[in-house]
């Protein structure tokens, strides 16, 4: 089994400071080397190097402004913020994305997990 995060769920539905926020920190992220996008191809990995037996799934998270999930983003973006801005974002569009995080009026929709399982073909 491996699971892994992908960011397509945040492309589709991310609005407002909040989408300047993730690209902003999508963007950190791919510059120190993660890939933001692979998860999506797990399953088809698997198929591969002769994985049988694959099942996959994928959940996606919302989250109410305040609750764990939103100060985990914001801690998150917090310790990565240092790097400056990106894609045109403003030092203030990242404080708009954690004011944003922490009311709990608003709702947010995270990073999808990507999980994939399977075993090797008996031989």
């Amino acid at each position: 089994m491996a699971e892994e995060q992908d960011r397509f769920p945040l492309d589709a539905t991310a609005r407002g400071p909040y989408a300047l926020g993730w690209r902003a920190f999508i963007e950190a992220m791919e510059e120190a080397g993660t890939g933001t996008t692979w998860a999506r191809d797990l399953p088809a990995a698997f198929t591969s190097v002769g994985i049988v037996d694959i099942s996959a799934e994928i959940s996606v998270q919302a989250f109410p402004g305040g609750s764990p999930a939103a100060r985990f983003w914001d801690l998150t973006w917090q310790q990565v913020r240092h790097r400056g801005p990106r894609s045109g974002t403003r030092e203030g569009d990242i404080d708009e994305t954690l004011a944003e995080l922490r009311d709990p009026a608003r709702w947010f929709v995270g990073p999808t997990m990507v999980t994939a399982s399977g075993r090797r073909p008996t031989e």
